[in-house]
C-alpha cells in the first residue's frame, strides 16, 4: 500500500435503503473512492482467476463468501487506487467480516466511521416495489422480503461492536432524502477539514413549498448549488491574481 494510511468509511443497510446514492454523493463532494462490495465480487467472478472461480463455485452452492476472501478483494481494490479515502458500500456484512477486517487491515487502514442507514421494513418494501416498477420488472414480494430480512436488526453483534468502539453512526432514512444527506454530510465535514469550505442550508422552492433544495454559501456571500459555488470560488481565485498584478504595475 501507499505510504499514506488509507481512511475508510463503511456504509451498511438493507437493500433499497439508499447506500449507493449516499456513496456516490460523498464520492463527488469529498473525493472518496466508492467501492461496492457486490461489484468487487462480480468483477472477480468473471475475471477467470482462481479466486474468481472459487467465488463462482460458492455462489452457485448457495453459500456465503468467506470473510477472508471478501477482505482480500477489498484490500486489492484499495491497493489499486491512488486515492487514500474510501467509502465501502455493503461492508461489513456480519461480525465475522468485521473481525477479519480488524485482524487483517487495522494495521494498514484507519476506520473513520460506519454509517448504518436504518429504515422500517414497510418503507423498504414500498421503495423496492417502486424501484422494480420503474425498471419495468415484475415485483416478487417473497424475494423482496427475503432481501430486506437478510440485513440484521439494530442489535446485531457487528453493529454493537462498532457502537462500542465509537465508530457507528445510525441514520433514520425515512425522512426527506436531502435532509438525510445533510445529517450525514456533517460527519464528513468534521473528518475532512481540507475539503471545500462552504456551509449548506435548505431553502423552500418557491414553486413548491414541499420541495427542499440544498444551498451552499461561499465566504463572500455568494449562494448556489455546490458546483455553482465551486465555480464562483475558482473564478474569484483567478481574478484575485489579476487584481494583485494590476496593483503592482
Amino acid at each position: 500500500m501507499a505510504s499514506e494510511t488509507p481512511v475508510i468509511v463503511f456504509v451498511v443497510g438493507s437493500p433499497s435503503v439508499g447506500k449507493t446514492t449516499l456513496c456516490e454523493r460523498t464520492e463527488n463532494e469529498f473525493g472518496y473512492a466508492h467501492l461496492i462490495v457486490d461489484d468487487i465480487f462480480r468483477n472477480e467472478r468473471t475475471s477467470g482467476s482462481l479466486e474468481g472461480n472459487e467465488i463462482d463455485r460458492i455462489i452457485k452452492s448457495g453459500k456465503n463468501i468467506p470473510p477472508q476472501i471478501t477482505v482480500n478483494l477489498i484490500r486489492k481494490a484499495i491497493d489499486r487506487n491512488i486515492t487514500r479515502k474510501f467509502i465501502i458500500d455493503g461492508f461489513p456484512m456480519d461480525i465475522d467480516c468485521l473481525h477479519t477486517w480488524n485482524k487483517e487491515m487495522n494495521h494498514c487502514c484507519s476506520i473513520q466511521f460506519c454509517i448504518h442507514l436504518n429504515c422500517s421494513k414497510k418503507v423498504l418494501e414500498e421503495r423496492h416495489a417502486l424501484h422494480k416498477k420503474s425498471n419495468n420488472s415484475i415485483l416478487d414480494i417473497d424475494d423482496t422480503q427475503q432481501m430486506i430480512q437478510s440485513f440484521p436488526p439494530l442489535s446485531d453483534p457487528f453493529l454493537d461492536s462498532l457502537q462500542s468502539s465509537g465508530h457507528l453512526i445510525t441514520i433514520d432514512t425515512e425522512k426527506d432524502r436531502e435532509m438525510v444527506y445533510i445529517n450525514i454530510r456533517r460527519f464528513f465535514q468534521e473528518n475532512n477539514r481540507d475539503s471545500f469550505n462552504v456551509s449548506p442550508s435548505f431553502e423552500e422552492d418557491k414553486n413548491d413549498d414541499e420541495v427542499l433544495a440544498l444551498v451552499y454559501e461561499a465566504p463572500d456571500g455568494f449562494r448556489g448549488s455546490y458546483s455553482e459555488v465551486a465555480a464562483h470560488e475558482e473564478m474569484l481565485e483567478r481574478n484575485s491574481g489579476v487584481i494583485v498584478n494590476a496593483l503592482h504595475d
